[in-house]
């Protein structure tokens, strides 16, 4: 078991700590403007990348599993042909518009849409070695694209000066992982079928429609606040609100990494719900116990050593970081919530779940932006994670029958910890109040994932 969970988890850390790197180190040479840039461009990237994948990740990943059929092909397919209608849209919206929010439609938006498609090619070959499990298909695959890319975007970036390098840095990260994995990918996908629309097709595109609301919803609660930052405020702000939500995100590729190894073991015991349920109740104790320990971690790293390298223009953002860290810790209850809907094929409302989170982040955006600023930005996020969490954990109770008596002082812990992070200033003497209530609640937690471990292990065993 802890064999496996290193092959995938740990690969999965390192991989998406080499994306969070390389938007976290861009600080180091690019002024808060162009780092607003970049913050705008992860933005948009974010947004369309989930209209392109249409939820093909997660369905590869699930289905493959429980049914055993090759799903890939189909998922592949599925994907050339959204981005290229996405890439001929924008070929006609050229022509009426020249640029979108300070970015040329050609050459700059061309190719940044572009390199989705490669990038979007890796994450499938990724779902697809999960489902099969196959660690070193996903090992090569995974890392691959993620190191390239850091070299590629810190150094375009580092010698045009300019956030319009991220484009180019990504595109070369993607030409080059076409280069080494094209005869990996094809040999699932022939070309000549591209427009043939067959049962499991059909099956896969309306699997993944609702995740597709569902992930786009979930991106406008990432990504919604730049653009009002931005439209608001200025490019400076953004590129000051960009590195603070970056540091206080960070945690995001802890819990990918784990759930790399979990959500695959999830769906495998989809049909026995003691054993699946005993993983989900050990995946959510587990996560948030090191979750806490990270932000006690971040706390400390970013007030006592990483102002040190960056621009001072970048401290007025170090406020507003205990608020987006905040919002971060709920996402492993949110989690816990979208994994048994899925299992569960409730994926609609894990789509609805979203798209009112989103829709009350975008009405508090407009409401508390303006006048609070980026911590505006940073509550809005709070708020809209909190409400999602709750609803999607209470959909999915009351939809499996099952009542998690344990949530109940882990909730407790969560809102003891969260109340204190945000009422701080920040000042030296009160960093500690905080960093000592997350250390806390890390033994605690810590603590309750050791009693679960023997029931997870009876539960990961053979029939």
């Amino acid at each position: 078991m802890i064999k496996k969970f290193f092959s995938y988890a740990g690969i999965e850390g390192f991989a998406k700590g080499l994306n969070w790197t390389t938007i976290a180190l861009l600080p180091l040479f690019l002024p808060t403007e162009e780092y607003g840039m970049v913050g705008l461009l992860v933005a948009i990237e974010g947004v369309t990348n989930t209209v392109l994948t249409l939820g093909q990740g997660r369905a590869v990943l699930r289905h493959t599993i429980t049914y055993k059929e090759k799903m890939l092909p189909y998922a592949l397919q599925l994907n050339i042909l959204s981005v290229s209608v996405v890439f001929f849209l924008c070929i006609i919206l050229s022509i009426f518009k020249r640029e979108f929010l300070g970015i040329a439609f050609f050459p700059h938006l061309y190719f940044l849409f572009f390199s989705l498609l490669f990038y979007n090619l890796s994450g499938l070959m990724n779902a697809h070695a999960l489902a099969t499990d196959n660690p070193t298909a996903f090992r090569n695959s995974r890392l691959w694209y993620a190191l390239v890319k850091l070299g590629a975007v810190m150094g375009i970036c580092s010698i045009t000066k300019s956030g319009i390098g991220y484009i180019y840095g990504s595109l070369t990260a993607g030409v080059i992982f076409m280069i080494f994995f094209y005869k990996e990918i094809f040999k699932h996908f022939e070309f000549r079928k591209i427009l043939v629309f067959d049962k499991n097709l059909k099956f896969l595109f309306f699997f993944g429609l609702p995740l597709i609301f569902h992930a786009l919803s979930g991106n406008i609660l990432s990504y919604a606040d730049r653009f009002f930052v931005e439209g608001f405020l200025n490019k400076s702000q953004l590129g000051i609100y960009t590195f603070a939500y970056s540091l206080g995100s960070s945690i995001f590729f802890f819990y990918g990494s784990v759930g790399a190894y979990f959500e695959p073991l999830v769906y495998k015991f989809s049909k026995e719900k003691e054993r699946y349920r005993t993983i989900l109740q050990f995946y959510l104790t587990f996560v948030l116990s090191c979750a806490f320990l990270f932000c006690a971690l971040i706390l400390i790293g970013t007030r006592f050593f990483a102002f040190r390298f960056v621009s001072q223009d970048y401290i007025s953002g170090f406020n507003i970081l205990p608020v987006v860290l905040g919002a971060h810790l709920l996402i492993p209850f949110y989690h816990l919530g979208n994994y048994e809907l899925t299992v569960l094929n409730k994926t609609t409302f894990i789509a609805t779940s979203t798209i009112s989170s989103a829709i009350l982040n975008l009405g508090l955006n407009i409401i508390l932006i303006p006048k609070w600023g980026i911590w505006g930005a940073a509550l809005g996020t709070f708020c809209s994670y909190t409400f999602l969490s709750l609803v999607c954990n209470g959909w999915a109770m009351k939809t499996s029958g099952i009542q998690r008596n344990y949530l109940k002082y882990i909730s407790l812990l969560f809102v003891f910890v969260n109340t204190i992070t945000l009422l701080v200033n920040f000042k030296i003497s009160e960093i500690w109040t905080a960093v000592g209530a997350l250390l806390f609640a890390f033994f605690a937690l810590g603590f309750l994932s050791i009693k679960q471990l023997p029931d997870l292990k009876i539960a990961l065993k053979s029939n």
